[in-house]
C-alpha cells in the first residue's frame, strides 16, 4: 500500500557544537602528547610502538607482556619521562565503581585522547561541515544583497541623470518662453508707441525706457541712441 505522505526533501539541520563540548575536546587535545603520532611495528623484536617525532623521538604508547593472557599497554609520564603500565593508571568508570576489578578505565591523557577520538573526530567534522554550509549560505545572501543594492544604486543614478536632463530641458524651455514672451511684449509695446508717438525722438525715448525697465540695456549703452 502506497503512502500519501510526501517525502521530506529538506536537509537535516545539524545542531551547533556546544561551547562545553568544544572545550572538552580542546582540553583532551592539549593534555595529550604533542605532535603527529605514528605506529612503529618491529617484526624482528616483536614490538609495537605508538610514537611521535614532534621534537625528538618519543614513545606515546607501547605494550609489554602481561602474564600469559596478553599484553599491557604502557603510557609515558611526561613529567619524569618514564613509561607506566596500564594497571598502575587505572580508575573506575563513572557509575561503575563496583565493576572496577574487571571493567576499569585508563587514567592517562593519551589514553583518553585515543578513546575519545572516535567520537570527537566525527563531531568536529560535522561542525566544520555545518560552519561551511552556514558560510556558503551567508555568502550567497551577501552576494544577493550586494547585487540588489548595486541594481538599486544604478536605478538611482539613472533617475538622477534623467532628473538632471529634465531640469536642463525645463530651464532651456523656460528661457525660450521668456525670450518669446519678451519679444512679444516688446512687439506689442512698439506698435502701441508707434501709434501714439508724434515724433521720432518720442518713439526712441519710449522704447529705451521700456528696455531699461526690463533690465536688458543700460542708459549709457543704449543701442537705439547709438544707432540714432
Amino acid at each position: 500500500m502506497m503512502s500519501n505522505e510526501k517525502p521530506n526533501t529538506e536537509q537535516a539541520t545539524v545542531a551547533p557544537m556546544s561551547a562545553e563540548r568544544l572545550a572538552e575536546i580542546k582540553a583532551r587535545e592539549q593534555a595529550a602528547t604533542p605532535g603527529e603520532w605514528y605506529w612503529n611495528v618491529n617484526t624482528s623484536c616483536h614490538t609495537v610502538v605508538l610514537e611521535t617525532y614532534s621534537n625528538y623521538r618519543t614513545i606515546v604508547m607501547d605494550c609489554v607482556r602481561w602474564g600469559m593472557g596478553g599484553a599491557a599497554p604502557r603510557f609515558r609520564d611526561m613529567a619524569i619521562d618514564l613509561m607506566h603500565r596500564c594497571e598502575t593508571l587505572l580508575k573506575a568508570h563513572h557509575n561503575r565503581e563496583h565493576h572496577f576489578s574487571w571493567c576499569a578505565n585508563i587514567d592517562h591523557p593519551d589514553a583518553a585522547f585515543i578513546a575519545h577520538a572516535r567520537a570527537d573526530v566525527p563531531a568536529l567534522l560535522a561542525e566544520v561541515e555545518r560552519l561551511r554550509a552556514e558560510n556558503a549560505r551567508l555568502t550567497a545572501e551577501i552576494d544577493s544583497m550586494a547585487s540588489t543594492l548595486y541594481h538599486q544604486f544604478a536605478l538611482c543614478e539613472a533617475a538622477k541623470d534623467d532628473e538632471f536632463t529634465a531640469s536642463v530641458q525645463r530651464l532651456e524651455l523656460r528661457e525660450q518662453v521668456d525670450e518669446m514672451s519678451d519679444d512679444a511684449n516688446l512687439g506689442i509695446f512698439v506698435r502701441e508707441v508707434m501709434s501714439e508717438s508724434t515724433s521720432r525722438e518720442g518713439f526712441y525715448a519710449a522704447v529705451t525706457e521700456y528696455m531699461e525697465k526690463e533690465g536688458e540695456v543700460k542708459r549709457d549703452d543704449d543701442p537705439l541712441r547709438t544707432a540714432r
